[in-house]
């Protein structure tokens, strides 16, 4: 079984990057600044043939806005997560939920994850920038997982590995999922 953990940004920003495992060892792959992430995430994709992709973008939105409910602004798994409303996040959040209907449509499971809330399960505390790269380097070492840690050139980066390992958690049935079905679930 295969899947990518994406850190998904701005789509001209080289914000976003893509972490899979190839032949035993870990990879990140990162846009560079004005160059199109959304084609390079599906091009991954076609190059990789996933399984499911874990994406840190919301991929839905509150329940207000299929006349069901009165919060416009949070889904019930980013109240209990302490995620950013998909509101405020706007254009990314289209873009994300475009590239979940087009995973779907070539038979591609997409999940959404929060990597921050990730890093509090697997590290116990919330852990910040240069802090929760020592952590996931250490928690890789642990548990055997090849990778070199120079790959890790950005907090993106290192949001795409905690993605990955959300992956991970969900392939070995230890993912923690959040929400309300109907409305979007975040696997962590």
């Amino acid at each position: 079984m295969r899947w990518l953990g994406i850190d998904f940004g701005a789509k001209m920003a080289g914000t976003t990057a893509v972490c899979f495992q190839e032949n035993e060892r870990l990879q990140v792959v990162q846009s560079r600044k004005k160059q199109d992430a959304d084609a390079l995430v599906k091009e991954l994709i076609g190059q990789l043939n996933p399984d499911f992709v874990f994406i840190d973008a919301p991929l839905s939105l509150p329940h207000a806005y299929q006349s069901e409910g009165s919060d416009f602004f949070y889904r019930e798994a980013d109240k209990k997560l302490g995620a950013m409303s998909p509101m405020f996040l706007g254009g990314l959040t289209a873009r994300a939920m475009q590239l979940a209907f087009w995973c779907e449509a070539s038979n591609l499971a997409a999940k959404e994850t929060y990597p921050a809330y990730t890093a509090r399960l697997l590290f116990g505390k919330t852990v910040k920038d240069e802090e929760r790269k020592q952590h996931l380097l250490r928690w890789l070492a642990a548990h055997k997982i090849e990778f070199e840690a120079a790959s890790l050139v950005s907090n993106h980066a290192v949001d795409s590995v905690l993605a990955w390992i959300s992956g991970k958690r969900f392939t070995e049935g230890d993912a923690t999922i959040t929400g309300n079905p109907g409305e979007g679930l975040i696997y962590c």
